[in-house]
């Protein structure tokens, strides 16, 4: 008997022999390993990981890029495979799988069963029709007689054990009941309940991750678009300073696309917003070479001395205040100065 050891290694999908699919129609199981073997191809087309029954429309959550076939069995080797789902795979939360086949043959997806999906977004959709599938549930045989015989005999203290091992943390405070019995039934029903508290768990913590991490890249881009329309003039630190940033996170949480102008454009909040300031919006801020380190603004006269000495005040209480930025607030804060020195400079 072949055991799942993980996405690295080989798994079986499939047996051979008379196999009864989902329609109650009974099929020739190995001329159908032969017909997926012989038909596949990964370029025209990669079967997906899906979890639920094939006429889902379920996520990918993996593809097949290979087929063979070891003694009776049908066996898949999974590329891509998405990680949480990985995980939840090797703790033996899927024990069944699924194998569709299209009407010639050729392997359609595969189907895990068995527990929830993990809560991933970003996974790309598979849709599915109902019509002319062929499928097959395959379960992996791992636990003999005796297996089944010592746990209907198991008493209450072994069987809280038993679930302490897949899924840590479970309440031990009833095992001075030590010595009543349970049914296959009862053991079963209780390891699904304990396999639903660990995925929820899992997802939970998975979905924080996922969007800490979306929230931190958000902010990064942010932080880099403001700053280049700094530079272009287009937006002044003034208006970062005021919340401009902010603004454009929250319009990036509405993802709808809503329409706008006279025109009708589809975009959502936050690339419109983008967009406007990109390409709509005149430079509110005109940078003129000679407010550069390179070229000092104090030797070009009176106004020039001030407003140096005012663009050093400010990078001296701001230590992150770049040169440029502080000039534009000198710009904004000292109009009637700021055209003395235009003046001064020929501008």
């Amino acid at each position: 008997m072949i055991h799942f050891q993980g996405f690295d290694d080989w798994i079986p999908i499939f047996q051979g022999g008379p196999q009864t699919d989902s329609a109650g129609r009974v099929h020739d199981g190995t001329a159908l390993i032969n017909k997926a073997v012989s038909t596949f191809n990964a370029a025209r087309h990669e079967p997906p990981a899906v979890i639920g029954h094939p006429v889902e429309n379920a996520p990918a959550y993996g593809w097949v890029e290979g087929l063979k076939k070891q003694g009776d069995l049908l066996m898949a080797k999974f590329k891509q495979v998405e990680p949480s789902f990985a995980d939840m795979v090797k703790r033996g939360l899927f024990k069944k799988r699924s194998a569709a086949f299209y009407p010639d043959g050729s392997l359609r997806h595969v189907g895990f069963l068995g527990a929830m999906p993990p809560a991933v977004k970003g996974l790309p959709d598979v849709a599915f029709a109902e019509a002319d599938a062929l499928t097959f549930e395959f379960t992996e045989n791992t636990t003999n007689n005796k297996d089944k015989k010592e746990e209907k005999e198991m008493n209450f203290k072994e069987f809280i054990q038993k679930l302490k091992d897949l899924v840590a943390g479970v309440d031990a405070t009833d095992a001075t009941q030590t010595g009543k019995t349970f049914t296959e039934a009862d053991i079963d029903a209780a390891r699904v309940q304990a396999a639903e508290a660990e995925r929820q768990k899992m997802a939970s913590a998975f979905a924080e991750k996922e969007r800490k991490a979306r929230q931190d890249a958000r902010k990064a881009e942010i932080s880099s678009f403001c700053e280049s329309m700094v530079k272009a003039g287009k937006m002044t630190p003034a208006m970062v300073k005021f919340g401009m940033p902010e603004f454009m996170a929250a319009f990036a949480e509405k993802e709808d696309v809503v329409e706008f102008g006279e025109t009708k454009e589809k975009a959502t909040l936050y690339d419109r917003f983008k967009a406007f300031f990109e390409t709509e919006l005149p430079k509110v801020v005109e940078f003129r070479e000679v407010a550069t380190r390179d070229k000092d603004t104090g030797g070009q006269g009176q106004a020039g001395s001030k407003v140096e000495a005012l663009i050093r005040a400010k990078m001296k209480d701001n230590k992150d205040l770049s040169y440029g930025s502080a000039f534009a607030e000198v710009q904004r804060e000292n109009p009637d100065l700021a055209r003395e020195y235009q003046q001064e400079i020929g501008g």
